[in-house]
């Protein structure tokens, strides 16, 4: 049993009633289907903190001995023993859920231009020490990493949703990192390295 708050129908229901904001939904997510919420992409999220965790993990599950145990959450694998099942496990959860979104999903898709320029880009760990991520849901054109004088550190061209850029070799202080996209957007963004 679910103690869902607020109890539906409520606000969400009313809104999607609304043709527009329903359409607006569809079309924004058949998007993001296209990249940034690909099974391909998330299973690639999934695989990164997976190995930036691996360590972790050990630790966690010594003290914690919940590997093959139910915890009160319904499952729709076989439990795992290993955190190489749990792995697996949430990524076949993710894809059963999106197969189920892409057959449920309310609204039609419109191609509302104001929703296809419209980008998400994340840039992290910040503070960062070696690794600097950088994704976004539309295709990354170039990364540039200026000091606070303006001085170009870093320059990668690419053609990816997400890039790794190693940034050890950086002096620590502030830079800013730009980030230009294939639909022409640019967005920057303060960085710490440590």
């Amino acid at each position: 049993y679910c103690n869902v708050s607020p109890v539906p129908p409520s606000w969400e229901a009313k809104m999607l009633q609304d043709p527009y904001f329903a359409n607006a939904i569809n079309t924004r997510y058949f998007s993001l289907r296209k990249n940034i919420l690909s099974i391909e992409q998330i299973n690639r999220t999934i695989d990164s903190i997976a190995n930036l965790v691996n360590e972790a993990q050990v630790r966690h599950f010594k003290k914690y001995n919940t590997l093959g145990v139910n915890n009160g959450a319904p499952e729709i694998d076989v439990l795992s023993t290993t955190y190489a099942g749990e792995v697996q496990k949430l990524k076949n959860w993710i894809t059963v859920r999106l197969n189920w979104l892409d057959a449920n999903m309310v609204g039609h898709n419109t191609a509302l231009p104001e929703l296809e320029s419209f980008a998400k880009i994340r840039v992290f760990p910040n503070p960062v020490l070696e690794t600097l991520y950088v994704e976004s849901d539309i295709e990354i054109n170039d990364i540039t990493i200026y000091n606070t004088v303006g001085f170009k550190s870093i320059n990668l061209h690419s053609n990816k949703f997400e890039e790794c850029i190693n940034v050890s070799d950086l002096s620590p202080g502030i830079y800013i990192v730009k980030v230009t996209l294939t639909n022409g957007t640019t967005r920057t963004q303060k960085l710490v390295k440590e």
